[in-house]
């Protein structure tokens, strides 16, 4: 019996740790795809506000982070790409939409 008892337990701990672990997989693509539209929007409001303010005397900050962040939002690093981004825009005296 006691033999019994603790397979049962181990069977339920197993089934449910695997429903815990599949449960906590479905939510990474919609993160994914809201930080990928997160990364397009700011990319191209980058885009927008670099091609009117070269010569600036934060042009080069800007086009580094700029450059970086779009690097990394590809790369499948979404929130340090939108961060760069997010202050490329800044140098530039942009406020990023939101």
């Amino acid at each position: 019996m006691n033999i019994r008892t603790a397979l049962l337990g181990i069977v339920g701990t197993a089934l449910l740790s695997s429903a815990a672990l599949a449960a906590t997989d479905t939510n990474h693509p919609a993160n994914r795809q809201q930080m990928a539209d997160r990364c397009a929007t700011l990319e191209s409001q980058y885009q927008s506000a670099i091609a009117s303010h070269q010569g600036t005397n934060t042009f080069d900050r800007a086009e580094g982070l700029g450059s970086a962040g779009t690097t990394e939002c590809q790369s499948d690093q979404g929130a340090m790409g939108a961060q760069k981004l997010e202050q490329a825009l800044a140098d530039l005296g942009v406020k990023p939409v939101d």
